[in-house]
């Protein structure tokens, strides 16, 4: 499948590239995104006008789902036991720069909020992460708090260690995110890093290791590996030390 921007239009194939049909559209497909499980089910994204489009039929014709809405990002549901076929989240522009994340089990026929003033967000297997400006009265405006979902349940604000209150936070990356925990590397505004590791399914964090060596080339004001730069933190997770006899 292609997708001509100055033509709007989709540009689609089934047999490998040995034909092509060409189906016009009303607004830009400036990215098309294939469901990961159901063969006719597309989502078209017009990132000029912010606006969602679905097709159940391959791309020969689309709706608008959130049409009330300005969408800057959408995600399917990972395959996680959590998700079923519907599930679906959008990240919406709100007019004093925040962001609402929605998501749905029916491919936005209906919606639920899960939060109205974030800033970023990602999905990641049965995770789902977004960052929020810090409620911390003595930090800098530019201080974020993080917030978990474990298993699509309601997410949890992640809960540092009290020595870390007086050291703000301008970046989150999650470094590993299985079984029910989380390695989160932090850098502070004192230009280190720090690597935490959540409690089984709660938003407890505890520091794992300090001073890991990080490094990003994109902007600190992100969940990093949602940018287009690749990330990375020195660090191997291992899952436990053999006693030697």
């Amino acid at each position: 499948m292609l997708n001509d921007l100055t033509n709007k239009a989709v540009i689609v194939s089934k047999d490998e590239g040995k034909s092509w049909e060409v189906f016009r559209t009303d607004f830009t497909p400036s990215v098309i995104d294939h469901h990961p499980t159901v063969e006719n089910l597309l989502v078209a994204h017009d990132k000029t006008k912010l606006k969602l489009y679905l097709s159940k039929d391959f791309g020969k014709s689309f709706e608008p789902i959130l049409a009330d809405l300005n969408i800057a990002d959408f995600y399917w549901g990972t395959g996680s036991v959590y998700d079923s076929d519907g599930t679906m989240f959008a990240v919406a522009n709100n007019a004093d720069g925040t962001q609402a994340i929605y998501s749905s089990t029916d491919y936005f026929a209906s919606r639920d909020s899960i939060d109205s003033a974030a800033s970023q967000f990602a999905v990641v297997d049965d995770f789902y992460f977004y960052v929020k400006k810090s409620t911390h009265t003595n930090h800098g405006k530019n201080d974020k708090d993080l917030f978990i979902s474990f298993d699509r349940s309601q997410a949890v604000k992640a809960n540092f260690p009290p020595s870390m209150d007086d050291n703000p936070t301008t970046e989150f990356y999650i470094a590993d995110a299985g079984e029910g925990q989380v390695f989160v590397v932090v850098s502070h505004h004192t230009n280190e890093t720090n690597l935490y590791v959540s409690e089984h399914k709660t938003g407890n964090m505890a520091l794992s290791l300090e001073r890991v060596l990080y490094t990003n080339q994109a902007s600190y004001d992100t969940i990093s590996w949602m940018d287009g730069v690749e990330p990375f933190a020195d660090f191997q997770a291992i899952e436990g030390l053999q006693e030697c006899s």
